[in-house]
């Protein structure tokens, strides 16, 4: 048998430790780091919870992909793609305004003029 070190995906330590197993069976870790103390898996049952999949639903929003695309590609549901659309959308809104700008030409008026001025944007 052979042992794989593990690192915590937080804050890369190797001062990992087992943390009991998941609902479905899955072996959970935890982090021994004293800053850190975070659990994490290293294999995960379904697509939608595996934490690079946000990143992989923002990259491919950003490339023109929509829901059911995006559902489609990474093989998970319209409703995670939505919901975890829906935390992502302070961070897609400044992308999507300055794609509309630079195709429109000029600044945007009307309602994406009001929203600019939004401070919890």
């Amino acid at each position: 048998m052979v042992n794989i070190p593990l690192k915590c995906p937080h804050c890369e330590s190797q001062d990992v430790g087992k943390f009991g197993a998941s609902a479905v069976g899955k072996q959970r870790y935890i982090c021994r780091n004293k800053d850190c103390r975070k659990t994490f898996q290293t294999d995960y049952s379904r697509k939608g919870c595996r934490p690079q999949t946000r990143s992989d639903i923002y990259f491919l929003t950003v490339n023109g992909n929509g829901i059911r695309a995006i559902s489609r590609i990474l093989g998970i549901s319209r409703s995670k793609v939505s919901s975890t659309l829906r935390g992502l959308e302070p961070e897609l809104w400044h992308v999507n305004h300055a794609c509309l700008e630079s195709l429109a030409g000029k600044p945007l008026g009307g309602v994406a003029q009001s929203m600019m001025g939004r401070a919890d944007i």
